[in-house]
This record gives structure tokens, C-alpha cells and sequence, in this order.
């Protein structure tokens, strides 16, 4: 049986509640030791600091390792932090990502329609999943509103 693990943060971390994987050789050390075939990616880098600067060093990061997948961290359209999202899309397409990952609770904004409404029609026409982080420790802490995630489905 072959496992696929979406949710693997390389980097080191600012909240010590993760274990920190340093490269993509510690990474897939204990992917073997798990048992774990491939694994989808994200960067500390990318979540606890800056999206641009996370997502380029995960490419670099990554390269070479045909079982790590890489996974952008986005921000909505309208902080303009990050291109808008038809180049956005191209971006990834370019750099063989695959899915996207958001995290409004820790980067501070809505997670509506009104906030991401462009870059969901994006990434849905381009058929790219977007992981949500709920901003939890556990699962009754969720601190997203469930209609607006209910609305966005």
C-alpha cells in the first residue's frame, strides 16, 4: 500500500509545536521510516513568514526529490502581495505546483468569497485543490466561521 501525506511542512518552525523538518533529506528519512511514499509540501517559510519568499525556496528546496510535490501557501488577490491570480496561476503552473494552501486565521484575513472570490475562480478553473488551515490546535478550537467555509463549497 503506497501513503501520500498532504500536509508536510519543511522548514524550520517559530512555534516548537512542529516537528521541524530542516531539508528534504530529513523529510524523507522519516517518510521512509513511516512508510510514506510521496508527500505534498509547504514551507515554514511560506506560512510563518512571507508567501513569495516561502514558495520560491520550497522549488529550490525540493528540487530533485521526485517524491516531495511541491504546495504554494496564497494570500488573497487584494493584499497584492502576491501577483494577481491569473499570473499567480501561471506561476505555479510553470513551477509544477499542484495544490495551494491558506491560512486565514494565522495571516489574518476573511475567509469569504468577498476576499478570495478571484483567486477560488482561479484556482478552481485550473482544477488546483486548496487546503485550509483551520487555524486549530484540535478539533473543537476550529476558529473559521463553518458558513462562510459551508458558502465557499
Amino acid at each position: 500500500m503506497n501513503f501520500f501525506d498532504c500536509n508536510c511542512m519543511l522548514g524550520p518552525t517559530a512555534t516548537n509545536r512542529e516537528n521541524p523538518f530542516d531539508s528534504a533529506d530529513a523529510l524523507l528519512a522519516e517518510m521512509d521510516k513511516l512508510s510514506i511514499t510521496e508527500s505534498l509540501v509547504y514551507s515554514s517559510l511560506a506560512y510563518q513568514a512571507h508567501p513569495s519568499d516561502g514558495n520560491e525556496r520550497l522549488i529550490k528546496d525540493i528540487s530533485g526529490f521526485d517524491r516531495l510535490h511541491p504546495c504554494w501557501v496564497l494570500l488573497p488577490p487584494g493584499t497584492d502581495e502576491l501577483p494577481k491570480p491569473d499570473k499567480l496561476i501561471m506561476e505555479m503552473r510553470d513551477a509544477n505546483v499542484r495544490a495551494a494552501r491558506i491560512f486565514p486565521v494565522a495571516h489574518k484575513f476573511p475567509f469569504s468569497r468577498l476576499v478570495l472570490g478571484g483567486l477560488l475562480e482561479a484556482l478552481e478553473e485550473e482544477k488546483i485543490p486548496l487546503f485550509v488551515d483551520m487555524g486549530r490546535n484540535h478539533w473543537s478550537e476550529t476558529k473559521l466561521d463553518w458558513e462562510e467555509v459551508f458558502a465557499i463549497c
